[in-house]
């Protein structure tokens, strides 16, 4: 499992993200130099959870593999809060 698989099945969980002790740089900054996505998509969905879900995308036009690493967490795609469904078709490559 990656990464940022991984952070994306720790915010779906029920804690909220402050009940959540995670390693995040405190003076990160959106430059567009930094590469660790999973920290970008983490500190935004911790401070833009308002983020519309992708409403063109659902969950059955999912590729089997991906429903199925859904379908094994216990996970629907219709209940991802935007940012998370973002990061996941980001971290499988689309």
């Amino acid at each position: 499992m990656s990464p940022l698989t991984a952070l994306v099945l720790l915010c779906a969980t029920l804690q909220t993200a402050s009940s959540i002790d995670v390693p995040v740089d405190t003076n990160f900054e959106f430059t567009g130099l930094h590469s660790d996505f999973a920290q970008q998509y983490y500190v935004l969905n911790t401070e833009l959870d308002d983020t519309a879900q992708l409403s063109d995308v659902s969950g059955d036009a999912l590729p089997s593999a991906l429903q199925q690493q859904l379908s094994t967490n216990s996970l629907s795609w219709g209940d991802l809060p935007g940012l998370l469904q973002r990061a996941f078709l980001w971290d499988a490559g689309y």
